[in-house]
Protein backbone atom coordinates (compact mmCIF):
# COMPACT_ATOMS: atom_id res chain seq x y z
CA UNK A 1 0.00 0.00 0.00
CA UNK A 2 1.60 3.29 -0.91
CA UNK A 3 1.91 6.02 1.89
CA UNK A 4 0.29 9.21 1.32
CA UNK A 5 2.23 12.19 2.33
CA UNK A 6 0.54 15.15 4.47
CA UNK A 7 1.33 18.60 4.78
CA UNK A 8 2.11 17.67 8.90
CA UNK A 9 4.59 15.08 7.40
CA UNK A 10 6.21 17.67 5.24
CA UNK A 11 6.31 20.18 8.19
CA UNK A 12 7.29 17.94 10.57
CA UNK A 13 10.86 17.02 8.37
CA UNK A 14 11.83 20.18 8.58
CA UNK A 15 11.21 20.69 11.72
CA UNK A 16 12.94 17.65 12.71
CA UNK A 17 15.94 18.58 10.06
CA UNK A 18 16.11 22.25 11.82
CA UNK A 19 16.88 20.64 14.80
CA UNK A 20 18.96 18.51 13.83
CA UNK A 21 21.13 20.98 12.18
CA UNK A 22 21.24 23.24 15.26
CA UNK A 23 22.10 20.03 17.28
CA UNK A 24 25.18 19.93 15.16
CA UNK A 25 26.02 23.31 15.39
CA UNK A 26 26.53 22.86 19.28
CA UNK A 27 28.01 19.51 19.84
CA UNK A 28 29.59 18.35 16.34
CA UNK A 29 31.06 15.03 18.35
CA UNK A 30 29.45 11.75 19.03
CA UNK A 31 29.11 10.15 22.85
CA UNK A 32 32.18 8.57 22.09
CA UNK A 33 33.88 11.90 21.30
CA UNK A 34 34.21 10.99 17.64
CA UNK A 35 33.37 13.49 14.70
CA UNK A 36 30.01 12.91 13.37
CA UNK A 37 28.73 14.21 10.25
CA UNK A 38 25.96 16.65 9.74
CA UNK A 39 22.84 16.45 8.20
CA UNK A 40 24.10 18.27 5.07
CA UNK A 41 27.06 16.11 4.85
CA UNK A 42 24.96 12.81 5.61
CA UNK A 43 22.97 14.56 2.38
CA UNK A 44 26.09 15.42 0.57
CA UNK A 45 27.13 11.36 -0.24
CA UNK A 46 24.52 10.93 -2.48
CA UNK A 47 24.12 12.78 -5.61
CA UNK A 48 20.95 15.04 -6.63
CA UNK A 49 17.95 13.78 -8.65
CA UNK A 50 19.09 14.73 -11.91
CA UNK A 51 20.50 13.52 -15.94
CA UNK A 52 23.64 11.05 -15.74
CA UNK A 53 22.66 9.65 -12.26
CA UNK A 54 21.85 5.99 -11.05
CA UNK A 55 18.87 4.54 -9.53
CA UNK A 56 19.80 1.41 -7.20
CA UNK A 57 15.62 0.07 -6.60
CA UNK A 58 15.34 -0.68 -2.70
CA UNK A 59 15.35 -4.60 -1.11
CA UNK A 60 11.48 -3.21 -0.77
CA UNK A 61 10.79 -2.67 -4.17
CA UNK A 62 8.73 -6.10 -5.57
CA UNK A 63 7.49 -4.15 -8.84
CA UNK A 64 8.58 -6.98 -10.87
CA UNK A 65 9.57 -4.34 -13.90
CA UNK A 66 12.03 -2.94 -11.22
CA UNK A 67 12.33 -5.37 -9.06
CA UNK A 68 16.28 -5.58 -8.46
CA UNK A 69 17.37 -3.12 -10.78
CA UNK A 70 19.83 -0.17 -11.63
CA UNK A 71 18.62 2.56 -13.84
CA UNK A 72 20.75 5.36 -15.60
CA UNK A 73 18.94 8.12 -15.66
CA UNK A 74 19.34 9.22 -19.20
CA UNK A 75 16.78 12.57 -19.00
CA UNK A 76 15.16 14.62 -16.54
CA UNK A 77 12.84 18.15 -16.45
CA UNK A 78 10.11 19.32 -15.20
CA UNK A 79 7.80 17.55 -17.72
CA UNK A 80 9.15 13.82 -16.42
CA UNK A 81 12.38 11.63 -15.52
CA UNK A 82 13.42 8.86 -18.37
CA UNK A 83 15.71 6.28 -17.77
CA UNK A 84 17.42 3.30 -18.81
CA UNK A 85 17.70 0.43 -16.90
CA UNK A 86 21.45 -1.17 -17.30
CA UNK A 87 21.82 -4.98 -15.79
CA UNK A 88 18.76 -6.84 -17.76
CA UNK A 89 20.40 -8.30 -20.83
CA UNK A 90 19.16 -10.19 -22.80
CA UNK A 91 20.88 -13.51 -24.07
CA UNK A 92 20.32 -13.09 -27.96
CA UNK A 93 22.06 -11.02 -30.42
CA UNK A 94 20.33 -7.83 -31.14
CA UNK A 95 19.93 -8.56 -34.54
CA UNK A 96 17.60 -11.26 -33.86
CA UNK A 97 15.16 -9.60 -32.16
CA UNK A 98 15.51 -6.43 -34.36
CA UNK A 99 16.22 -7.93 -37.82
CA UNK A 100 15.91 -4.23 -39.63
CA UNK A 101 19.13 -3.45 -37.85
CA UNK A 102 21.38 -5.83 -39.87
CA UNK A 103 25.00 -6.28 -38.58
CA UNK A 104 25.26 -3.37 -36.38
CA UNK A 105 26.24 -5.91 -33.80
CA UNK A 106 25.84 -9.59 -32.86
CA UNK A 107 26.94 -10.17 -29.98
CA UNK A 108 25.05 -12.10 -27.74
CA UNK A 109 23.85 -10.23 -24.44
CA UNK A 110 24.71 -6.23 -26.12
CA UNK A 111 20.92 -6.11 -26.21
CA UNK A 112 19.34 -5.14 -22.92
CA UNK A 113 15.46 -4.43 -21.29
CA UNK A 114 15.34 -0.91 -21.40
CA UNK A 115 12.29 -0.67 -19.17
CA UNK A 116 8.61 -1.76 -19.79
CA UNK A 117 7.67 1.42 -21.79
CA UNK A 118 8.12 1.34 -26.07
CA UNK A 119 8.94 -1.81 -25.53
CA UNK A 120 9.57 -2.09 -29.55
CA UNK A 121 12.23 1.32 -29.20
CA UNK A 122 15.74 0.54 -29.97
CA UNK A 123 18.24 3.11 -28.12
CA UNK A 124 21.71 2.91 -28.06
CA UNK A 125 24.23 3.80 -25.38
CA UNK A 126 27.71 4.73 -26.97
CA UNK A 127 30.42 5.34 -24.85
CA UNK A 128 33.48 7.51 -26.92
CA UNK A 129 36.22 10.32 -26.33
CA UNK A 130 34.76 11.72 -29.76
CA UNK A 131 32.49 14.37 -28.89
CA UNK A 132 29.13 13.68 -29.88
CA UNK A 133 25.98 16.12 -30.28
CA UNK A 134 25.92 17.32 -26.09
CA UNK A 135 22.49 17.00 -25.74
CA UNK A 136 22.66 13.81 -26.25
CA UNK A 137 25.42 13.16 -23.38
CA UNK A 138 23.94 11.81 -20.59
CA UNK A 139 27.58 12.00 -18.56
CA UNK A 140 30.86 12.18 -19.21
CA UNK A 141 32.05 10.69 -23.14
CA UNK A 142 28.45 8.67 -22.58
CA UNK A 143 25.86 9.60 -24.98
CA UNK A 144 22.50 8.25 -25.68
CA UNK A 145 21.43 8.11 -29.24
CA UNK A 146 17.49 6.89 -29.67
CA UNK A 147 17.24 6.07 -33.69
CA UNK A 148 18.89 3.76 -35.50
CA UNK A 149 19.39 6.54 -38.47
CA UNK A 150 21.07 8.49 -36.10
CA UNK A 151 23.23 5.95 -35.45
CA UNK A 152 24.09 4.77 -38.54
CA UNK A 153 24.97 8.70 -38.95
CA UNK A 154 27.19 8.54 -36.27
CA UNK A 155 28.87 5.24 -37.75
CA UNK A 156 29.61 7.28 -40.86
CA UNK A 157 31.46 10.01 -39.44
CA UNK A 158 33.57 6.88 -37.87
CA UNK A 159 34.21 7.76 -34.26
CA UNK A 160 35.99 5.66 -31.72
CA UNK A 161 33.28 4.11 -30.11
CA UNK A 162 34.95 1.99 -26.94
CA UNK A 163 31.54 0.48 -25.84
CA UNK A 164 28.08 0.14 -27.25
CA UNK A 165 25.02 -1.21 -25.67
CA UNK A 166 21.06 -1.62 -27.20
CA UNK A 167 18.10 -1.20 -25.40
CA UNK A 168 15.13 -1.97 -26.26
CA UNK A 169 12.48 0.38 -24.05
CA UNK A 170 13.16 2.48 -21.43
CA UNK A 171 11.37 3.36 -17.97
CA UNK A 172 9.91 6.16 -17.84
CA UNK A 173 7.69 8.58 -14.52
CA UNK A 174 5.28 11.63 -15.02
CA UNK A 175 6.65 14.89 -13.28
CA UNK A 176 6.81 14.45 -9.57
CA UNK A 177 6.20 10.63 -9.61
CA UNK A 178 9.86 9.78 -9.01
CA UNK A 179 10.36 12.25 -6.85
CA UNK A 180 7.47 10.57 -4.73
CA UNK A 181 8.94 7.27 -4.87
CA UNK A 182 12.12 8.68 -3.48
CA UNK A 183 10.72 10.17 -0.61
CA UNK A 184 8.56 6.61 -0.54
CA UNK A 185 11.89 4.91 0.07
CA UNK A 186 11.22 2.74 -2.96
CA UNK A 187 14.96 4.10 -4.56
CA UNK A 188 18.84 5.15 -3.66
CA UNK A 189 20.38 7.56 -6.09
CA UNK A 190 24.14 6.87 -7.11
CA UNK A 191 26.87 8.53 -9.03
CA UNK A 192 27.70 6.79 -12.40
CA UNK A 193 30.46 5.49 -14.10
CA UNK A 194 31.58 3.31 -16.86
CA UNK A 195 32.41 0.64 -15.10
CA UNK A 196 28.76 0.14 -13.61
CA UNK A 197 26.99 1.41 -16.46
CA UNK A 198 29.29 -0.88 -19.35
CA UNK A 199 29.71 -3.50 -16.95
CA UNK A 200 30.52 -7.10 -18.21
CA UNK A 201 28.61 -8.85 -14.75
CA UNK A 202 25.48 -7.00 -15.37
CA UNK A 203 24.01 -9.64 -12.78
CA UNK A 204 26.41 -8.31 -10.26
CA UNK A 205 25.50 -4.86 -10.26
CA UNK A 206 22.72 -4.60 -8.57
CA UNK A 207 23.98 -6.56 -5.28
CA UNK A 208 27.14 -4.72 -5.58
CA UNK A 209 25.51 -1.47 -5.46
CA UNK A 210 22.33 -2.16 -2.88
CA UNK A 211 24.92 -3.41 -0.54
CA UNK A 212 27.27 0.54 -0.88
CA UNK A 213 24.37 2.16 -0.86
CA UNK A 214 22.23 1.17 1.72
CA UNK A 215 25.99 0.43 4.32
CA UNK A 216 26.82 3.77 3.30
CA UNK A 217 23.43 5.47 4.97
CA UNK A 218 23.92 3.19 8.11
CA UNK A 219 27.60 4.44 8.34
CA UNK A 220 26.46 8.04 8.30
CA UNK A 221 23.70 7.88 10.79
CA UNK A 222 25.92 5.22 12.55
CA UNK A 223 26.75 8.55 15.37
CA UNK A 224 23.45 9.83 15.85
CA UNK A 225 20.93 8.55 18.16
CA UNK A 226 17.60 10.62 17.65
CA UNK A 227 18.76 11.42 14.02
CA UNK A 228 16.23 13.43 11.95
CA UNK A 229 16.15 10.88 9.20
CA UNK A 230 15.80 8.10 11.11
CA UNK A 231 12.75 10.16 12.73
CA UNK A 232 11.38 11.00 9.99
CA UNK A 233 11.37 7.53 8.64
CA UNK A 234 8.84 6.83 11.42
CA UNK A 235 6.75 9.77 10.91
CA UNK A 236 6.07 8.59 7.19
CA UNK A 237 6.73 4.48 7.53
CA UNK A 238 9.40 2.98 5.08
CA UNK A 239 9.65 -0.64 3.62
CA UNK A 240 13.55 -0.53 4.36
CA UNK A 241 16.68 1.38 5.68
CA UNK A 242 16.65 3.77 3.07
CA UNK A 243 15.79 7.40 3.57
CA UNK A 244 19.04 9.18 2.27
CA UNK A 245 17.43 10.19 -1.02
CA UNK A 246 14.36 12.27 0.43
CA UNK A 247 15.55 15.88 -0.03
CA UNK A 248 17.76 15.07 -3.14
Amino acid sequence: MKTKLLPCHILAVFLLLSAAIQADAKDPTSESGQSRPTVLELFSNHPPLDKGVLLIANRSLHDPNFRQTVILITEFSETGTIGLVINRPLQLPADKVFPHIGKITTASGNLHIGGPVGINKLQFLIRTETALDPKDEVFADVYLVNTLKAFTSILDGAPEMTTVRLYAGYAGWAAGQLESELIRGDWYLWHADNKTVFSNSPDSVWPELIQKASAQWVDSCRFRSGCALCLFSCIIPAQDDQTASLLQ
